[in-house]
C-alpha cells in the first residue's frame, strides 16, 4: 500500500480568489463580450448604410436587412451565452460568426460602392475585396 508522503501534489488544484488561472482565459470575460456586441451593433449599422449607398437593386438595403438580422441574431445569442459562461467557447463561436459575417458584407458592400459606382477611386477598395472573401 502506498504511504503518503506529506507533500501535496502539484496539480494547479486551490487557488486563492481573484487570481488569474495558468489556463488563460483572461480575454474571455463579460466585459470583452460587451465590447464585441457594441462592435456588432455599430458593423450592422455600417452595413445598412453601406447598403443604402450602393443604389443597386441586386446588392440593396432590401436584400441585406434579413442577412443582417440573422447575424445580429447569432451575436445576441453568443453575447448572452459569454455574458452569464465567459468560459464557454459557444457564445464566443456564435459573436465570431456574426461579426465575421457582417464584416464579410461590409467588404462586399464597400467593393460594390468603389468599383461600380466610383471606379476604383475610393481609399481601401483592395481590402474591401478582401475582406469580402470572409
Amino acid at each position: 500500500m502506498p504511504t503518503s508522503s506529506g507533500v501535496a501534489p502539484v496539480t494547479g488544484g486551490a487557488q486563492a480568489p481573484g487570481t488569474p488561472s495558468a489556463t488563460g482565459y483572461r480575454w474571455a470575460s463579460p466585459t470583452t463580450a460587451l465590447v464585441l456586441a457594441v462592435l456588432t451593433v455599430i458593423v450592422a449599422a455600417a452595413v445598412l448604410a453601406l447598403s443604402a449607398l450602393t443604389q443597386d437593386s441586386s446588392d440593396g438595403l432590401a436584400t441585406n436587412v434579413p442577412w443582417v438580422l440573422v447575424a445580429v441574431a447569432f451575436a445576441a445569442v453568443g453575447v448572452a451565452v459569454a455574458r452569464r459562461q465567459p468560459r464557454n467557447s459557444i457564445g464566443w463561436l456564435l459573436i465570431a460568426f456574426g461579426l465575421v459575417f457582417l464584416l464579410s458584407y461590409v467588404g462586399n458592400t464597400y467593393a460594390v460602392i468603389d468599383y461600380r459606382h466610383h471606379h476604383g477611386a475610393l481609399p481601401l477598395g483592395l481590402g474591401a475585396v478582401f475582406l469580402g472573401v470572409l
